[in-house]
């Protein structure tokens, strides 16, 4: 079974529900209507942490603990859609209905635990988009501690 690895950056008082796509469920993201648990990660610890700063504000960033998230997934296979196979208009702000359609029937059929996608931001880095529900997956080690954005950032 493959293993993959991927990054979440999550507020401290989220940190406990990381894995159950509680946000994107509540509020809908780019890969998912509302009602659809989704979980959002980076697959490398640079993109998670971008991913986040574009969507969220400075004033956040200076006033909230945040706490980095490694992981590793032991899953059966997962889908990845290449720049090709996507919607136009897929990196559009707010995320279009397309795109939110492609995540949420990827989500009802369950056929794999995770969705390999480009990224909106950068296009040539990818993000995981993980079921939660999914009865294969199996989170086979995570690591996390305390995160601080770079005060160059916050500028």
């Amino acid at each position: 079974m493959p293993l993959l690895h991927g990054w979440r950056l999550v507020l401290e008082r989220h940190r406990s529900q990381a894995f159950q796509g509680i946000g994107a469920s509540r509020f809908g993201a780019r890969w998912n209507h509302k009602g659809y648990p989704a979980v959002y990660a980076g697959a490398s610890a640079s993109l998670a942490v971008l991913e986040v700063f574009v969507n969220g504000n400075l004033d956040t960033f200076r006033t909230h603990k945040y706490f980095f998230i490694g992981f590793t997934l032991d899953v059966p296979g997962y889908r990845q859609l290449q720049l090709k196979d996507l919607p136009a208009g897929w990196r559009q702000v707010p995320a279009p209905r397309a795109t939110k359609d492609v995540g949420t029937q990827w989500l009802q059929k369950s056929e794999t635990p995770v969705l390999i996608v480009p990224s909106s931001v950068v296009p040539q880095d990818e993000n995981l988009i993980i079921n939660p529900r999914h009865p294969e997956l199996i989170i086979k080690s995570v690591e996390d501690h305390p995160f601080e954005f770079s005060t160059r950032m916050l500028r």
